[in-house]
């Protein structure tokens, strides 16, 4: 835990945890790449699916696979920084491990 503790108080972090402006941008941020994931993996299943019959499938996933792994990379990015701020908290959750195995299987998946 002593880590956890040296992560909240560092510089940048706690730069973040004071900001009027940044913690937001970086919280709409991290919603916004979640959305785009989501939006990618489901616009991917529905051509796998036999929807949108005039786009070439392979171009097509291949642009939505791109579009999911970089949303993936920055909602991670934004989460690490969230977590971060109140990382002793968040740590000992059963509810926050629970949702880091959840996101552990989406990204091998």
């Amino acid at each position: 835990m002593e880590w956890l503790a040296a992560l909240e108080t560092f510089g940048p972090v706690a730069a973040l945890k004071t900001s009027f402006y940044v913690y937001p941008l970086v919280n709409a941020l991290h919603i916004l790449a979640i959305g785009a994931v989501v939006t990618s993996v489901l616009l991917m299943d529905l051509r796998l699916l036999g929807s949108f019959p005039s786009i070439e499938p392979g171009p097509f996933i291949a642009l939505l696979r791109k579009v999911a792994l970089a949303s993936f990379a920055i909602a991670t990015a934004t989460g690490l920084a969230l977590f971060s701020i109140r990382a002793r908290d968040y740590a000992g959750m059963p509810v926050f491990l629970a949702k880091m195995a959840l996101i552990l299987l989406a990204g091998l998946h």
